[in-house]
């Protein structure tokens, strides 16, 4: 099953409250997130993977801006970058990581866990 790109465009339109048209300039992290998910995916729930891939390319979205413009001062003299504390990115990785645990009946879980016994 492949993962509807214009149907991820609008869920994360509508997470995000970026315009639709506005959402062009993300085409390639959109295109990734679905991917990601694609890869991911054992069961058919279209409306699931959709939503999930929007959360991914939000947060990756969010991690892209903060990128952008996060750093507040910039000083030449002994070179010193302050950046955002990288709040702002937070809740969209709080989104992504809820619905990623929200789809875990649709996704294959690769992960290897060490433990003691």
């Amino acid at each position: 099953m492949a993962v509807d790109i214009n149907n991820v465009k609008q869920k994360l339109s509508q997470l995000s409250k970026i315009d639709v048209q506005e959402l062009a300039d993300f085409l390639a992290l959109i295109e990734n997130a679905a991917s990601w998910v694609d890869a991911r995916l054992i069961a058919s729930d279209a409306s699931k993977a959709e939503l999930l891939a929007a959360a991914k390319a939000n947060y990756d979205i969010s991690l892209t801006k903060s990128g952008i413009s996060g750093v507040t001062s910039f000083k030449a003299g002994d070179v010193s970058i302050t950046r955002k504390s990288g709040e702002e990115f937070s809740g969209a990785k709080a989104l992504f990581e809820s619905i990623l645990n929200d789809c875990s009946d649709i996704l294959s879980d690769s992960a290897f866990d060490f433990r003691c016994v």
